[in-house]
């Protein structure tokens, strides 16, 4: 849950679990005397609270006793599968919310397990599903009234629908689709056939992406013969906010509206027959009924005299008109055409004058064109088309929806992109008179927030894009089946990695390549997972991308990847290194000047190059490099599993704690901590082609004449090795990648002293050879150099 923006100061005191009112300046306990007021809260007022008195006001509002708030299901945590057990449906939780119980239609408790920080960790347990309502104090400091992150995405059953279910016997001729549980338990207490949504949009199973497959299940066991899609009497209302923001008005009534069209085709999926079954739209004529109640439970509870005829209404949807009820059968597209006129959605026109009385005369948005109040009619100020329009400095631009190939056969994936557009091409396409309509912006900023996002800071266009994740908490198996599988001892690390991207993404942090000969190792995937999480914040490139001259489709992203590395160019590796700890950043574009932008790149490659995808050095402190092997078990449909686990996995990394402590000072993570063998392997191809020749020539001296040192300097080096390099040059390349000891003095400076090593005869090969010498010279030891010592 997010708190409101004026609150946003109080997350340490939500952190440590108190309760409290900000404006009253006032702390909730259930114990005054075992209070103990914060620091820096000095001030404040401490009260008592009864924790479940939010729960006993609203069963009391709901006539709803004990055993009715019980629910008798089968199993659940640390229980046996078919062992029976009451629980209550709403319960009081430790900060005086309800807790409302997810249970399936066979009456099976909906669990998940937590995920621990570590693989296998013990602290792995399972846990009820549940959604919290907030209470009173709760709803006035977060933002919304429900808290999702233990909620799963099913429907809410009452006890009245399951037992009809249980009964094989019985059929149900109507199953009435409403939002809430709350509204739904109050309508089975009336012997209403309804199935609550958690949420309008809630009705998909995840996994399949089809109409939840309980809800299916019991309209073919029932019989179901009309379906009705019920949504509360303030569903074509505009929201105030939205009007005031400038925000599109049509927004609301429209995601009504487009809501109830997919759960029609989601249905008609399963029963394209309408004699088979019939769809309907229904929602209660609140301005018409005293006391104006929203939905099924208002209406049931301010109507108790009524009962029997709003009883009567709803099962007679379809064959009179309501009293209490407007309904249209949409079985049909004629039904949907009067849909659309029903909430208002036809044109400007009849939209403002159904909310004439909000609108007044300001101007408003509707579907995405701005309109202006002439003579009490809407005319066009702004049209939709325009708005994709952007000046940013002194040139224009263009939001467009590209499609960009994602690297596997066939697939490509849509982004919005900010693409150069010429004056001369929008007034050709819009009139001379269309470019002071334009935004206008300063210039251009790259600002990554994926908490409290902002497209607009200090009149400069944000670059970065909002990434807007609806989570829930709950499990991701597949994800960490192959972070797992990529990573293993690492996982915890990995995971480290990506919460810092996600809750930190200014942090430098070192650059991530994935290598293997072999096929199907997961390096792909695991890139396509980063791609769900940062959407349009992460730019796929080509090797030659690196080094050309235009870099602006990638310089703004959080994540940079490559998926077949292999940068035979030193000056491509010195860009990464610059590009992974800069601060900022050239944004070269095509036919505009170079501006300076924030840099937040980090990169990411994957290759089946294993040795020499890339030239390195000993002494770089940057790259990250694992060794994959190839998925022994392949999983179908593993990248659509893992696009679902999605809302649960993010949940999970912007809440859990960040393990690694020993933060080093250019990257987050400390260079012994990530260095593996593939990395040294890496370096060891790296090495240029005279310190190949050296290590060979040290090897050679040190199998033939059995020592165990050598001590030769440059010159030495030289004139034994037949070498016509640059003295400096040797002497800078064997002390980066040879790394030999030297002789130092008290102050840590290289002696001068005398020495001597043996060397093999070149004119006779069973002869060998004692130099001396004296000089500041190197110390090669046999160890480095012989497998066998």
């Amino acid at each position: 849950m997010k708190l409101k923006k004026e609150f946003e100061k109080y997350a340490p005191l939500v952190k440590d679990g108190f309760l409290f009112d900000p404006d009253e300046q006032v702390f909730f306990t259930d114990n005054k005397k075992r209070f103990t007021l914060p620091e820096d809260y000095s001030h404040w007022k401490v009260e008592n609270i009864d924790k479940k008195s939010y729960l006993t006001e609203r069963l009391k509002e709901m006539g709803a006793s004990d055993e009715e708030n019980t629910i008798k299901l089968f199993g659940g945590v640390n229980l046996q599968e078919d062992e029976e057990v009451e629980n209550s449906i709403f319960q009081a939780n430790k900060n005086g919310d309800i807790s409302i119980m997810q249970y399936s239609l066979h009456r099976k408790p909906w669990t998940f397990k937590t995920m621990g920080t570590e693989n296998n960790s013990s602290s792995n347990r399972e846990e009820y599903h549940e959604q919290i309502r907030l209470a009173p104090w709760n709803e006035k400091i977060f933002e919304g009234k429900y808290d999702f992150k233990k909620a799963k995405v099913v429907p809410f059953w009452t006890k009245y629908l399951i037992e009809q279910f249980e009964d094989e016997e019985s059929t149900v001729d109507t199953l009435i689709i409403t939002e809430g549980q709350i509204k739904t338990f109050v309508a089975g207490l009336h012997k209403l056939p309804v199935c609550g949504l958690t949420s309008i949009t809630h009705y998909k199973n995840k996994d399949t992406g089809t109409i939840d497959a309980e809800i299916i299940e019991f309209i073919k066991a029932k019989k179901v013969k009309k379906v009705v899609i019920l949504w509360d009497g303030d569903c074509r209302n505009v929201s105030t906010s939205d009007i005031e923001n400038g925000i599109d008005i049509s927004r609301r009534p429209n995601l009504f509206y487009k809501t109830v069209v997919n759960i029609r085709e989601g249905l008609q999926d399963f029963f394209p027959s309408k004699t088979e079954m019939q769809i309907f739209f229904a929602t209660i004529k609140s301005d018409e009924i005293d006391g104006n109640p929203k939905g099924i439970d208002d209406l049931l509870l301010t109507q108790k005299s009524k009962l029997k005829a709003i009883k009567k209404d709803f099962l007679n949807i379809g064959e009179m008109p309501g009293i209490y009820l407007h309904w249209q059968n949409i079985s049909n597209d004629t039904g949907l055409k009067k849909l659309v006129s029903y909430f208002n959605l036809t044109s400007a026109t009849s939209f403002f004058q159904a909310h004439k009385e909000k609108i007044g005369t300001k101007d408003f948005i509707f579907k995405g064109t701005t309109f202006q109040i002439e003579n009490d009619t809407p005319t066009v100020k702004i049209s939709a088309s325009l708005k994709q329009y952007k000046r940013i400095g002194t040139d224009y631009y263009r939001i467009v929806k590209e499609p960009i190939p994602y690297g596997k056969t066939g697939e490509v994936m849509l982004e919005e992109v900010l693409v150069p557009w010429k004056s001369e091409t929008i007034k050709q396409d819009h009139g001379a008179k269309i470019l002071p309509h334009i935004e206008k912006f300063l210039g251009f900023t790259n600002q990554a927030n994926h908490i409290n996002y902002q497209q607009i800071i200090n009149e400069h266009w944000n670059l970065y894009q909002n990434i807007d994740h609806q989570t829930r908490k709950g499990d991701f198996p597949h994800i960490e089946k192959l972070l797992i599988h990529l990573f293993d001892e690492q996982y915890t690390m990995v995971l480290d990695y990506i919460t810092l991207l996600f809750r930190y993404p200014s942090q430098k942090l070192p650059v991530v390549c994935l290598v293997s000969k072999e096929q199907s190792t997961g390096k792909s995937t695991f890139m396509y997972l980063l791609k769900l999480i940062f959407k349009q914040n992460m730019a796929l490139i080509s090797n030659n991308d690196l080094t050309g001259d235009f870099n602006s489709h990638w310089t703004s992203k959080l994540i940079v990847a490559s998926e077949e590395t292999m940068l035979e160019k030193k000056d491509a590796y010195e860009k990464i290194k610059s590009f992974s700890t800069a601060k900022t950043i050239m944004r070269n574009e095509k036919n505009k000047s170079a501006r300076e932008i924030p840099c937040m790149m980090h990169f990411i490659f994957g290759s089946n190059h294993e040795d020499d995808f890339i030239k390195i050095d000993d002494y770089d402190s940057r790259l990250w490099i694992r060794k994959v092997k190839s998925i022994k078990e392949r999983i179908k449909g593993f990248d659509e599993k893992i696009e679902n686990e999605i809302p649960e996995f993010v949940n999970f990394i912007q809440d859990r704690q960040i393990n690694y402590k020993d933060v080093g000072e250019r990257l987050y993570f400390h260079p012994r901590d990530f260095q593996t063998d593939a990395f040294r392997n890496v370096v060891k191809h790296s090495e240029p082609s005279i310190i190949k020749e050296i290590r060979t020539q040290l090897t050679e001296m040190f199998y033939v004449t059995g020592a165990e040192e050598i001590k030769m300097t440059v010159k030495d080096i030289k004139a034994e090795f037949g070498l016509r390099h640059e003295h400096n040059y040797l002497n800078k390349e064997i002390q980066n990648y040879l790394k030999p000891k030297r002789d130092l003095d008290n102050n840590g400076n290289v002696k001068v002293s005398t020495y001597e090593y043996m060397i093999p005869d070149p004119t006779n090969t069973e002869a060998i050879l004692n130099r001396k010498g004296k000089g500041r010279y190197f110390i090669f030891e046999r160890s480095e150099y012989c497998e066998n010592n």
